[in-house]
């Protein structure tokens, strides 16, 4: 008599078999799934584990990029207001041989690390700085809300200094602060049409380096919301 002869014959054998196979099949497909489980638990938490590390070696790159940067602005910040220079001999303390070495120091750092509006400001800043005439179709009406003698140059580094400073803010904190306040602080003036004028400058400016989160100080949309 075969062995399967015999099995036929004792059910209750049969029975005990095919239990302990699925006993053992189980087991298998358990541990199966609990290998494949603790394989992907642990591949999702070496991936979660990469991504803080990505997280705070990115946090601490800003915040290291943030504080030069801020030691940047206030280098710029100490030039635009300083007003301890020959202004016969130089119309901005940017166009004295110290105040160069600042520039330079603001324009390297700016230019390798800056928001892209940043660098298109800094560029517009060195332009003026070395005398180009970045206003000069602009000049006769500009010129018609005072009568007073302008130095151009003088004008231009200021608007744009005044722009690069608010603009440095921005990239820092996202805070937005009105770059016509600040000329008007380094002016320490209440004359309307002085005020007015050096505005315009930077309206200008704001339209020509497409510094659209400034909108909201130029004149045209101040007129706007009054109408």
């Amino acid at each position: 008599m075969s062995i399967w002869e015999e099995l036929k014959n004792q059910p209750a054998v049969v029975a005990a078999i095919i239990s302990l196979f699925g006993v053992l099949m189980s087991s298998l497909f358990g541990y199966i799934s609990s290998y494949i489980g603790n394989q992907q638990s642990q591949k999702n938490e070496l991936r979660k584990i990469r991504e803080n590390q990505k997280k705070q070696i990115e946090q601490q790159n800003k915040l290291e990029k943030d504080k030069a940067l801020r030691a940047v602005l206030q280098k710029l910040t100490y030039a635009f207001y300083n007003l301890d220079f020959d202004e016969q001999r130089y119309s901005t303390y940017f166009n004295t041989p110290d105040g160069h070495e600042i520039f330079n120091g603001v324009m390297s750092f700016v230019t390798a690390y800056g928001h892209e509006s940043s660098v298109q400001c800094v560029i517009y800043l060195q332009k003026a700085i070395f005398e180009s005439n970045l206003l000069k179709e602009h000049h006769a009406s500009l010129q018609e809300s005072i009568d007073l003698d302008v130095d151009w140059l003088k004008y231009e580094v200021n608007a744009l200094a005044a722009l690069l400073i608010a603009q440095l803010r921005y990239d820092i904190s996202k805070e937005l602060i009105n770059p016509k306040e600040l000329l008007s602080v380094k002016y320490n003036n209440n004359i309307k049409e002085l005020n007015e004028f050096f505005g315009k400058g930077v309206d200008i400016f704001i339209d020509i380096l497409h510094l659209e989160h400034f909108d909201q100080f130029k004149e045209t949309n101040t007129e706007k919301e009054l109408n």
